[in-house]
């Protein structure tokens, strides 16, 4: 029985989630799925995408991100074209994969779907997946990154200054 949530949970708009993402001073989990094809994705869709025991275990730390590369269900080309870039990107061939990046787009931790985890079900068992790339990033944080949603003061930059012609003799460094 799947459980209703918002149907808006997972945001499909990558620029949208990094702009979120940096508002709460969060990450991204993106989830690349092929949610109508891909076996395994259908597994990740109905036992753990809204199921209450992930969303709330993690929606204080992470924006969701679905990119979908469904083949039958209908997708707008915008978002198709946004997802095959984020698709080459990352350099993603496997489906269903999640990554936690930055609000920049930094890869941050791979979230390793096939390694033998505890827990009595596949839900709890990329629960405790998830759960385990959240403590090593806690426990080593990266170097923390500009923020990839504020424009940047636009600035003239000054005009470059004639360069001196060089003097043999004088023997300074500059």
């Amino acid at each position: 029985k799947k459980l209703e949530t918002p149907p808006d949970f997972w945001l499909t708009s990558y620029e949208d989630a990094a702009r979120e993402a940096t508002r709460r001073r969060a990450r991204l989990l993106a989830l690349f799925t092929g949610s109508d094809w891909s076996p395994a994705s259908k597994q990740f869709d109905d036992e753990v995408a809204q199921h209450p025991d992930f969303v709330n275990a993690f929606t204080g730390d992470y924006v969701f991100l679905r990119l979908d590369f469904a083949a039958r269900a209908p997708i707008p080309a915008e978002v198709r074209e946004q997802n095959a870039r984020l698709r080459e990107r990352y350099g993603v061939t496997t489906y269903p994969t999640l990554l936690v990046l930055s609000p920049a787009g930094s890869v941050l931790a791979v979230v390793d779907l096939l390694k033998p985890q505890l827990g009595d079900t596949y839900r709890d068992r990329v629960i405790a997946a998830v759960r385990e790339v959240r403590d090593l990033l806690i426990l080593r944080p990266p170097a923390p990154e500009l923020d990839p949603v504020a424009p940047a003061p636009a600035v003239a930059a000054p005009a470059p200054a004639p360069a001196a012609p060089a003097h043999p003799s004088s023997g300074s460094i500059k």
